[in-house]
């Protein structure tokens, strides 16, 4: 077993000093033969409007999602530069409603163990009823 451990090993290039077989050894293989981790990478969100026009009065639905967040004490804050945000699902979903016509920025923070790791903002237009 231990053999048949090391061979596949040698063969893959992840033991250093191994006879490749062609001449070389292992610590002169180039570095596309080596196995690299995965980097940690940094927590991410993204605000998903599939509506950025409503009536004035109407409620748009936003939702967000995150990557990276796995297994960490993850929230996500809300906030407008105009109308009211009702968030739900811990922050996943918000409904805004704007009771003014006009542009308006919806922002949402993802904060990882208390720090702010990432935001993502959309512009939503609130258009007058007719």
């Amino acid at each position: 077993m231990k053999a048949s451990v090391l061979t596949s090993l040698c063969l893959a290039g992840a033991l250093v000093g191994c006879n490749t077989g062609n001449g070389t050894t292992s610590d002169q293989r180039s570095d596309s033969n080596v196995i690299k981790p995965l980097a940690d990478t940094q927590p991410q969100i993204n605000i998903v409007a599939p509506n950025r026009e409503v009536a004035t009065g109407d409620t748009v639905t936003l939702t967000v999602s995150s990557r990276n967040t796995l297994g960490r004490n993850a929230r996500i804050e809300w906030n407008t530069t105009g109308g009211k945000v009702n968030p739900e699902e811990n922050g996943r979903i918000a409904r805004v409603q704007f009771d003014q016509p006009g542009a308006y920025t919806v922002n949402a923070k993802l904060y990882v163990e208390d720090h702010l790791v990432d935001q993502d903002a959309v512009t939503v237009t609130a258009r007058p009823i007719r």
